[in-house]
């Protein structure tokens, strides 16, 4: 492939995700999921405060319940954002920051209600209802097993 050929491809891979959270969700393993992207000033201000914490984690795998209709795992965006509180949340969330490729930079599990996290060089934040236990901060090797 040309140099001028691969350009091309570059850029339409940012035209169709220019935030890069479709090749961050692939490499979080957060997929798939309803990806709602937080643009304007009252989306953000509401946050994943709407959300019902049961839609945090719906299986989407084969078996009764699963299928086309199955509900996705909701994961809420943040474009140009490197800072994310959970004060009102209701339950833990999980954060990824990531810079404006779509690479992931940081991955904050379990943070509960009333934190503030933050990410020097972040782009954008995705956050998502967190599917386990315990808060594990960038570079942490904890592993906790899922919510039952």
């Amino acid at each position: 492939m040309s140099r001028g050929a691969a350009a091309r491809v570059a850029a339409g891979a940012r035209a169709t995700d220019p935030y890069g959270f479709r090749r961050a969700l692939r490499a979080l393993g957060w997929e798939p999921a309803r990806l709602l992207v937080a643009e304007s000033f009252l989306q953000r201000l509401v946050g994943m405060l709407a959300l019902d914490p049961r839609e945090g984690a719906k299986p989407t795998g084969a078996g009764p319940g699963t299928g086309p209709s199955a509900r996705l795992s909701v994961v809420m965006a943040f474009p140009r954002c490197s800072s994310v509180h959970t004060c009102f949340m209701r339950s833990p969330i999980d954060v990824a920051f990531i810079d404006r490729e779509g690479h992931v930079l940081s991955v904050c599990q379990g943070v509960p209600p009333w934190r503030i996290r933050t990410c020097r060089g972040a782009a954008s934040v995705l956050e998502r209802l967190s599917r386990w236990r315990i808060h594990v901060s960038s570079g942490a090797r904890a592993i906790e097993s899922r919510k039952g």
